[in-house]
């Protein structure tokens, strides 16, 4: 069964409101990020979560209407994470991300995270421009999965495990993203190709 375009109008406003509202509960409201910051490191961590999300929701679809949906999702997925690429190169520095750098260069893990989320931009950003029917059951696709996974653990896992820090309690954007991605990943990886 098909959800009806006011279902999905709804789950995406919805995503918005979490992708919008979760970073600034947790940086502004419970942490001590100023909100000077909200027009580009604030509404950064909420592009992550809008795509991801979205990522989430298009792998859904596909798996339960078929191949012939799921495509807006892709679209937003792609729009937002060239937003969040493009956004994220004013704020790399040890200023807004201190903990990805050691004596001004960046650490092992930063690099690997950066390498891993650039080639899953890659992965992704070439079947949507070359197709209008996404597979994600290639190789390169579900690999970009995995990748995007590698890009979070390696960029926050540091932060994971010492709820006691987290700001307000609240997890940290990067654990809720990852946790979100293997969610996906699962989802997509047992079909067979004609599914997605």
């Amino acid at each position: 069964m098909k959800d009806s375009p006011n279902s999905h109008q709804g789950v995406h406003w919805m995503l918005v409101l979490l992708s919008l509202i979760y970073p600034l509960l947790r940086y502004c409201y419970f942490g001590t990020t100023p909100v000077s910051q909200i027009p580009l490191y604030i509404f950064n961590k909420s592009l992550c979560i809008y795509a991801t999300g979205s990522l989430l929701m298009a792998v859904w679809e596909r798996r339960s209407a078929g191949a012939a949906t799921g495509s807006l999702w892709i679209s937003r997925v792609m729009v937002s994470t060239a937003l969040h690429v493009l956004i994220s190169l004013p704020l790399m520095g040890p200023h807004y991300f201190k903990k990805l750098y050691e004596n001004n260069t960046m650490t092992w893990a930063a690099e690997i995270s950066m390498l891993a989320g650039v080639f899953a931009t890659v992965a992704y950003w070439r079947p949507y421009c070359n197709s209008s029917r996404l597979s994600a059951v290639s190789l390169r696709l579900r690999t970009g999965v995995l990748l995007v996974a590698v890009h979070l653990a390696f960029i926050g896992y540091a932060g994971w495990f010492t709820p006691s820090n987290w700001q307000g309690g609240v997890p940290p954007v990067t654990l809720l993203c990852f946790l979100v991605t293997v969610v996906t990943a699962v989802m997509m990886w047992p079909h067979p190709d004609d599914v997605f």
